[in-house]
C-alpha cells in the first residue's frame, strides 16, 4: 500500500489565518451560487456568547488541569477562541463573496449544446458530426 503525504503550512499570524477562513466562506458562497451546495448558517451574538461562555466556565478550568498535570500541550488553550475567531471570518467571507457573472458562463459546457461549435473545438469538419 501506498503511503499518502500530506503537506500543509499554519498561518504565522492571525490577520493570515482571518484571510484563510475568509477564502473558506467566499468559496462556500460560490458553490452555493452556482451548483446549489448548502449555506453554512450565520452565527448569532448568543451562538458566539453561548460558546464562549463554555469556554470560560467548563473547558477552561478542565484544560488548565490537564495542563498542569501534564496530559496535554498547552496550545490547546485556546482552541474555542481560535475556533470562533475562524468561525466569524468564515462568515464574513460568506457574508461578503460576490460572484461575477462570467464564472456561470463555461465556454466550452455553452459549445456542448451547439454541435458546429462543439465539432470546431474538436477540430471536426463541418457538416461531419459524431
Amino acid at each position: 500500500m501506498e503511503q499518502a503525504i500530506v503537506q500543509h503550512r499554519h498561518r504565522s499570524s492571525l490577520r493570515e489565518l482571518r484571510q484563510q477562513w475568509q477564502r473558506y466562506g467566499r468559496s462556500n458562497r460560490y458553490l452555493h451560487d452556482l451548483h446549489g451546495v448548502a449555506l453554512m448558517p450565520t452565527p448569532t451574538p448568543p451562538d458566539y456568547f453561548y460558546r464562549l461562555s463554555r469556554w470560560l466556565l467548563k473547558e477552561l478550568p478542565i484544560t488548565v488541569k490537564k495542563i498542569l498535570t501534564h496530559s496535554i500541550d498547552r496550545s490547546t488553550l485556546l482552541d474555542t477562541p481560535l475556533d470562533l475567531f475562524c468561525l466569524h471570518a468564515r462568515a464574513k467571507g460568506q457574508q461578503d463573496a460576490t460572484l461575477p457573472s462570467q464564472a456561470a458562463e463555461i465556454d466550452w459546457l455553452a459549445a456542448a449544446s451547439d454541435p458546429a461549435a462543439l465539432n470546431a473545438r474538436e477540430g471536426i469538419p463541418n457538416g461531419k458530426e459524431m
